[in-house]
């Protein structure tokens, strides 16, 4: 039986953004997902530009929208009709170009198209 350090379950953006942060320390990681991680993500996915900012990753939105608002409440009386101003612009991730920039810092870990049924802790 293998030891791993970490096994990863998915290959979704959360498994892969785990998956590129763990993937330059020495541990042994696999991961495991019905789906390969090169599968193209079916969900859009949003995130405040200021994160992406911070990260140096802000060539990623492939839209950005400013001044946002939310509207909050079920839109049959005033209460629901109410913006709320968010003071930071929002953004569309580039999908195919984030799995990407992930994909390239999970190098070296070992991805299983399996469904896991039984993980056991070595103690």
């Amino acid at each position: 039986m293998e030891i791993l350090d970490i096994l990863i379950l998915g290959s979704g953006p959360a498994a892969l953004c785990l998956a590129s942060e763990l993937a330059n320390q020495d541990l042994n990681i696999k991961g495991i997902s019905t789906k390969s991680p090169n599968e193209k993500w079916e969900n859009t996915y949003g995130i405040w530009a200021s994160e992406l900012e911070e990260l140096g990753l802000e060539s990623l939105l492939s839209h950005r929208w400013c001044q946002t608002v939310s509207f909050f409440g079920d839109g049959k009386n005033k209460k629901g009709d109410t913006p709320t101003k968010h003071n930071y612009d929002y953004g569309l991730i580039n999908q195919e170009a984030f799995q990407n920039v992930l994909l390239k810092k999970c190098k070296g870990i070992e991805w299983l198209n399996e469904t896991a049924k039984d993980i056991k802790e070595k103690k």
